[in-house]
């Protein structure tokens, strides 16, 4: 469990929809200095919403992922390690069996996260990390796409967590249709609309990147970087309609995996656009990892 201990380092380890990632900080503080961070791509949840399983080829690669990463720990004898499951797990049939398996052969704990605590998480993410805060954040991941408001740096109760992930939709004439059904489910214009769109998760980074491309930027920082909304949209459109060979060759995008889905993340990305109309997109780096820690902060160090 991870426990509040100064100058001690911690870990995460975050079994996500389509990737897991190992980060270990330099501390529990406000904004944590991230000390070693790898991520590997699983696919838990490729397949997920035909079989209403875990992908069996992801399983193997998330075992031997966690395996690796547990023992990297120990090796840095790193005594603040937490480890979470997101979409892929609490949705799969055989989510919980997985769990089992992999607390038995590991010896760890492994706590698995409803998707309203991810979106909680999301925002305690983003507010740890840019001052004043305002809008709604979007965490965007394989499984499903978390929102919650935040105002003037505080995270609301206003979250829901939609099964918009990009490794569970499938590209279909009906797909906006079925996106903007789901996103009905939260007050988006009411809470969007002339504020600012907080952009969480590795999907939302990858189309940020392309931004950055195609707008010669030239400070490579994703964290804080702001996007006029028809800029965004502008990109998002475009990215909606490449091959996956043109993606590949587009920065940030490093394998065929992601390439796949990016098309189906812009697609997303943008009816949440529309139908908020924010006044523009902001990108943050700090997310559901970074608000685990926040959220175990004293209230003088939140502060």
């Amino acid at each position: 469990m991870l426990r509040y201990t100064p100058g001690k380092p911690a870990a995460v380890i975050d079994i996500g929809s389509n990737s897991l990632r190992l980060v270990i900080y330099d501390g529990l503080k406000r904004v944590p200095w991230t000390i070693f961070n790898e991520k590997v791509l699983c696919g838990l949840a490729d397949g997920l919403a035909e079989t209403g399983k875990l992908n069996i080829d992801g399983r193997k690669r998330a075992k031997q992922a966690i395996s690796r990463f547990v023992t990297l720990a120990k090796k840095m004898d790193i005594k603040n390690l937490h480890v979470f499951a997101t979409a892929a797990i609490r949705d799969a049939k055989d989510g919980k069996a997985f769990v089992q398996e992999i607390r038995d052969e590991q010896d760890i704990s492994i706590t698995v996260i409803s998707g309203n605590e991810e979106a909680k998480l999301a925002g305690y993410g983003v507010v740890s990390s840019i001052d004043g805060a305002t809008g709604v954040v979007g965490d965007l991941g394989g499984g499903s796409l978390e929102l919650i408001t935040i105002k003037k740096g505080t995270v609301q109760t206003d979250s829901v967590s939609l099964p918009l992930g990009a490794l569970v939709l499938h590209q279909s004439d009906a797909l906006a249709k079925q996106i903007d059904s789901q996103l009905m489910k939260f007050p988006l214009h009411k809470e969007l609309a002339g504020k600012s769109f907080y952009a969480v998760g590795g999907a939302f980074r990858n189309l940020a990147k392309i931004h950055m491309e195609r707008k010669h930027h030239p400070l490579k920082v994703l964290h804080n970087y702001v996007i006029p909304t028809e800029e965004y949209l502008d990109t998002l459109s475009v990215i909606t309609r490449m091959s996956e060979k043109a993606l590949l060759k587009m920065a940030g995008v490093t394998s065929r995996r992601r390439a796949k889905v990016l098309p189906i993340a812009a697609m997303v990305a943008e009816r949440v656009i529309r139908r908020g109309n924010p006044s523009n997109i902001v990108v943050s780096a700090h997310g559901v990892r970074e608000g685990f820690i926040y959220q175990r902060l004293p209230d003088e160090i939140k502060r």
